[in-house]
């Protein structure tokens, strides 16, 4: 490449002039950018606070409504455990039990009217109670007080046999709702009869119509269970004065706070949505022993209300901040501005041809560094075009210099594939050959075909050792293979590696091994003790040793042959990649990847794979952590 020294045309001041045309000056850059920083600035300010601010105030409207969820869950539990209190009164009279105890049956006229004297007077003397009954096992009405027909139903009465049960509220014939609350009557340890009374829900009324704390929209819901996993109410509600036992809520409707209560003992939401279909802050519970819901909501717009006046002052105080932040910037640039001009002034005198100019310089700030600046450079503009031109040459030797480690590497990438082409080529053809041969009967006798054979899956085994090396030495240079950490026998290891090997292979070699446990992964480890096997088969002498030793906290397998080992200027490449040491028993196709591969896996095992040639023998040890655990 050949470089031509041009002295730069001039250019006239004229045509730099015009290049200024139509274009911002620095006083209206600094003033906008100025301004839009601020700007940013603010608004994200702003949005932190807004965020910050509207978290504030959805805890608080959640403290709010969980404070009151908490009361009307304490108060409707009340409710419940008085009905609860009224039915075991009635339920544990003497008279009762030992009239119910002493009959086999049905009761006669006279028992019967004993057992009624004394649930009327029970019923006097409770005040919520508006209704009595008394049933025997087999669920015979035996005495009644209170007025207006209920359909309790035998499967309600059934679960009474087990225990106290609450939680239905149903409408009476005269139009009462009642609450009924069943408990067994038991004598000793046998069930007797059955008592039941009707609570008036007049108290979860007055409770659900308290408003106290919830504001404009806020209320309490009070549910039951309904089929198919939905609610019904069982009290009036703020927007519906006749939804008690008449409005229910479908089981399958997302994100309702009395569905969610069914499902969860409690929760809390900050965007659920109502049966209205309003989103609404909103905490629930569930009374255990009836599984109703109570569920104390308020609407969301009316809980961050105060939000919206936070935001509104925050607009307008980032309205009045930007203001404020483009005036100072204007200020700056007019500052700024005349110096500027200045150093353009002698930019295009310069870029006319006259180096000699010098910028008037006056200030100790940066803008008069940038000048003084400017002035060393039209001195050193000269010298600087001279040192381009060297760094220009230098640069295209460096090019050159990278061109031929390009066509080396291109060079080193087609004689990789043309060797792994010839190490699976080869395998691949001897086992065709051997696969022809025994599927021509005629040509190899019966008793010649399994060692064929054999042969055959030698080449097979020979490939796949291959290819599984590439692929693990891909894995490690893309930092995707993993390696386990568990125990591993080595001896069992190197047994696995024996069975392997052909009869011939197996004759090479003397084992000097004792059970040796080491950290780290057994397929890897067997992996890289088939290579070092492999390579002494190939490259080493005609004795190979296989050792294990213990060495403090580490393990060891040492692979050695007699050989004539690897030359000493060639052990420092045995285990790059692709390469081979130069030796009487190099193969000019092999791959040479076992060897970089063996010391890859060894390192990410947190071992170590070495190579020494002693007294006549050429030694690859492999070092491992020992197995500390149990």
């Amino acid at each position: 490449m050949t470089l031509t020294k041009t002295r730069p045309t001039p250019v006239e001041p004229q045509s730099v002039s015009k290049q200024w045309v139509g274009r911002s000056n620095l006083r209206d850059d600094i003033v906008g950018g100025g301004f839009a920083v601020a700007f940013a600035l603010l608004v994200i300010g702003f949005t932190f606070t807004f965020m910050w601010q509207r978290n504030i105030f959805e805890r608080l409207a959640v403290d709010r409504v969980e404070a009151l969820v908490a009361a009307q869950e304490v108060r409707v539990e009340g409710f419940v455990e008085s009905g609860i209190d009224d039915a075991e009164l009635l339920a544990t009279r003497g008279v009762i039990i030992n009239v119910l105890a002493s009959v086999n049956g049905i009761p006669t006229d006279s028992e019967a009217a004993t057992i009624q004297d004394v649930v009327a007077r029970v019923a006097d003397v409770s005040q919520d109670v508006i209704w009595m009954r008394v049933f025997t096992p087999d669920l015979h009405l035996v005495a009644t007080a209170g007025t207006g027909a209920i359909d309790v139903g035998e499967a309600y009465l059934l679960q009474a046999f087990n225990g106290p049960t609450a939680g239905r509220v149903v409408v009476s014939s005269n139009g009462e709702r009642v609450h009924l609350v069943a408990t067994p009557i038991i004598s000793g340890d046998s069930l007797v009869g059955v008592a039941i009374i009707g609570q008036s829900t007049a108290d979860l009324d007055f409770l659900t119509s308290d408003y106290t704390g919830l504001g404009n929209t806020g209320e309490t819901i009070i549910a039951q269970p309904w089929p198919g996993g939905g609610a019904r109410f069982i009290t009036p509600i703020r927007f519906d004065v006749n939804a008690a036992l008449r409005r229910t809520v479908d089981g399958t409707a997302r994100n309702v706070p009395v569905i969610s209560a069914m499902a969860d003992t409690v929760g809390v939401s900050t965007s659920s949505v109502d049966y209205r279909g309003a989103e609404v802050v909103s905490a629930s519970r569930v009374v255990e022993i009836t599984n109703w819901a109570v569920v104390a909501k308020i609407d969301r717009a009316e809980a961050m209300e105060p939000l919206s006046d936070f935001l509104r002052f925050g607009l307008l105080t980032l309205l009045i901040g930007s203001l404020l932040a483009g005036f100072f910037a204007w200020l700056i640039a007019h500052q700024i501005r005349k110096p500027i001009l200045e150093m353009k002034d002698a930019a295009i005198a310069v870029a006319s041809g006259d180096r000699e100019v010098m910028v008037p310089n006056g200030r100790a700030d940066e803008i008069g560094e940038l000048a003084s600046a400017f002035n060393t450079m039209t001195t050193e503009l000269n010298q600087l075009t001279g040192s381009l031109e060297v760094q220009v040459a230098n640069r295209t030797a460096e090019l050159q210099t990278r061109n031929e480690e390009l066509r080396t590497l291109m060079a080193a990438k087609e004689t990789f594939l043309a060797a792994v082409s010839h190490e699976v080529r080869g395998p691949l053809t001897a086992m065709m050959g051997f696969l022809d041969l025994i599927g021509d009967g005629s040509l190899v006798p019966e008793d010649e075909r399994p060692q064929i054979l054999e042969m055959a899956i030698q080449q097979a085994d020979e490939v796949l050792v291959l290819i599984e090396d590439l692929l693990a030495a891909a894995r490690v240079e893309s930092g995707t293979l993993k390696v386990a950490s568990v125990r591993v026998n080595l001896e069992a290891q190197i047994r696995q590696v024996m069975e392997g090997l052909s009869e011939s292979s197996g004759d090479m070699i003397v084992l000097e091994t004792e059970p040796t446990f080491a950290q780290g992964d057994p397929s890897r480890a067997r992996q890289i003790i088939r290579n070092l096997v492999s390579n002494a088969v190939r490259y080493g002498g005609s004795t190979i040793k296989m050792t294990t030793e213990q060495r403090d906290d580490r393990v060891a397998v040492l692979i050695s042959d007699n050989g004539e080992g690897v030359a000493a200027e060639d052990r420092s490449l045995i285990f790059d990649a692709y390469g081979q040491a130069e030796g009487p028993k190099k193969i000019e196709a092999s791959v040479g990847i076992g060897l970089h591969v063996s010391r890859q896996l060894s390192e990410l095992m947190g071992g170590t794979l070495t190579y020494d040639y002693m007294d006549g023998w050429s030694v690859f040890t492999l070092e491992l952590p020992v197995f500390e655990g149990d």
